[in-house]
């Protein structure tokens, strides 16, 4: 459990130099209490250079609440301590070697793709387009159009009085080609196309701009309709899972439209990259949203238990020394105690804790310098083998390519933590088959990590629930070109969810972004079935082929 107060945890932050300076840092954003709420960690790091996602500040917390039980919304000074330094090392390690071999093939399509829209767009000079909520909305017509008229800037407004279908060709003509997608989800209606519409270009690597207005709480007017608690939730999450796909490829979000404009057009006149704005822009900056964040702070946790055989909460020196050694694999020094702490002193977790980060800042990094010496041999052997074949196939000789890609399981299964009745289905056709799966994953960057691993996506779109949150990353993974399967059902009249009946409009609504979702999948050659039989079937056929990275191939396969 949680114990000692925020000065006991603090014992060592005034002698010693580095711990010192995260203190002051931390206190300065801290609540009286003596902790730091959730909603400031990222801007406290912000002051060390360290910008991290939503779920990278969520995952802080729940590492932060495994190794001491608390209230979900806060992490003490000795965790920031671990945390902030964890991460210190591993951008460290990020800015040595920026580009991993996927991240540089990502770089190249991304690159040919903004060729070929220019190719495309020809002579057109249509800057930005102004995406998200229309109708009731008046943010074009107030805020935005006089602003971008201000600077000069060419616009396209989708929001007319009277709309027609032919507007929808002028429509995609105008996104594909705009410089800068400026897109607003706000609270005066549902947004459901707008949301997936948004993740999509998120995911096809467009310029993205991005404002997040938060969804207005339970009993507020919606649509000329009154916000229920649970469309509520549902729209608050749909929201937070598009802020986090979009952060993936390291895109502020922001929640003022003002800053947002004004970003929008330092992005236009000085020709740069939405992920190359500033603080001093307003940006929340993302950077390294893959990180994984937490594992030192268990592993210093687990180490402390492992000593503490009495489960008293505090160990002695010897013992401090030897968790220590268990975490580091070092001898800890014990300059920065005084000798009759050494002596008799009783160390707490966050203590130790403390002491890590100390030490993790004096110590030369040996891990670093060991990660720098196993990149240069893994390059100079790869060089050399490389080199090697060629000879090979030069005299004659031709060797088959043993490389085999690196995958976690075989399939993702989108939306199987929602309450319905198609999950045992589908496991049990993919347990008949040999195929293995990612089920349910509690943190976002676990989901992340499995989605990225996985060999093939396959998600499902109920007919019992809104699933917005399932579209939006279903036309994500569209987005990237990911191996993705869909099952698109439609919601009936007057369904029943969370024990309340849909109105009409609602129906609508989550039954367009539906169609929306479909539609973009059969442009890019995703195969798209109704029925979860014929879906499972196709994913099965296609992890028990080779495996293939073409939408095209996928669809054309799922069609015999």
């Amino acid at each position: 459990m949680y114990t000692g107060s925020a000065t006991q945890r603090s014992l060592f932050s005034w002698k010693i130099s580095n711990a010192g300076k995260l203190h002051a840092l931390f206190m300065r954003n801290a609540k009286k209490e003596g902790v730091l709420p959730i909603h400031e960690i990222a801007r406290t790091m912000h002051e060390l250079c360290v910008y991290p996602s939503r779920a990278q500040v969520e995952d802080m917390v729940q590492c932060a609440n495994y190794c001491s039980p608390r209230e979900f919304d806060h992490i003490t000074f000795s965790e920031f301590a671990v945390l902030a330094t964890e991460l210190q090392d591993a951008y460290k390690q990020c800015q040595i070697f920026p580009c991993s071999g996927a991240a540089r093939r990502q770089r190249r399509r991304q690159k040919a793709r903004a060729f070929a829209r220019k190719l495309r767009r020809g002579y057109s000079s249509l800057q930005v387009f102004l995406g998200g909520s229309c109708n009731p909305t008046t943010w074009r017509r107030d805020v935005a159009i006089p602003f971008l008229k201000n600077f000069n800037i060419t616009f396209y407004n989708p929001q007319v009085s009277q709309w027609r279908p032919e507007l929808l060709e002028l429509e995609d003509q105008a996104k594909e080609a705009s410089e800068v997608l400026f897109f607003v989800i706000d609270n005066e209606t549902r947004c459901v196309s707008s949301i997936i519409e948004a993740a999509y270009y998120a995911g096809y690597q467009r310029q993205l701009i991005l404002v997040l207005k938060p969804c207005s709480a339970p009993g507020a007017m919606l649509c000329n309709e009154i916000l229920s608690e649970s469309e509520c939730r549902e729209l608050t999450h749909a929201q937070t899972s598009l802020r986090d796909l979009v952060e993936r490829q390291c895109i502020p979000v922001f929640t003022d439209i003002e800053v947002a404009l004004e970003c929008t057009s330092k992005i236009i006149l000085n020709s740069t990259r939405v992920q190359d704005l500033v603080l001093t822009d307003g940006a929340q900056l993302v950077r390294y949203p893959h990180l994984h964040v937490g594992k030192r702070l268990i592993a210093l946790k687990e180490a402390f238990r492992s000593v503490d055989s009495s489960n008293s909460g505090c160990i002695d020196f010897n013992e401090l020394c030897l968790a220590y050694r268990a975490v580091t694999n070092m001898q800890f020094n014990p300059q920065w105690l005084t000798d009759e702490q050494q002596e008799d002193g009783l160390f707490t977790f966050e203590q130790f804790c403390e002491l890590w980060a100390e030490c993790r800042q004096r110590i030369p990094n040996w891990s670093l310098v060991r990660y720098l010496f196993t990149v240069i041999l893994d390059c100079v052997l790869r060089t050399i083998a490389h080199v090697f074949l060629c000879l090979l196939t030069v005299f004659g000789f031709h060797m088959e390519d043993s490389r085999k890609e690196k995958w976690g399981k075989d399939v993702y299964l989108g939306g199987v933590c929602i309450s319905s009745n198609w999950k045992h289905q589908a496991i049990t056709l993919l347990k008949k088959y040999g195929v293995t799966y990612y089920e349910c994953l509690s943190s976002t960057l676990l989901r992340e990590s499995a989605q990225e691993n996985c060999r093939m996506l396959l998600y499902v779109i109920p007919a019992d629930s809104r699933a917005l949150f399932l579209m939006a990353e279903a036309a994500y993974f569209i987005g990237r070109r990911k191996n993705l399967v869909l099952c698109v059902k439609l919601l009936p009249h007057d369904v029943p969810i969370d024990e309340s009946k849909l109105s009409s409009q609602a129906v609508r609504d989550y039954n367009r972004g539906r169609a929306y979702l479909s539609d973009i999948a059969n442009r890019e050659g995703v195969p798209v079935f109704d029925d979860i039989t014929e879906a499972v079937h196709c994913v099965i056929r296609k992890v028990s082929s080779r495996p293939s990275h073409s939408l095209g191939s996928i669809a054309t396969s799922c069609a015999i």
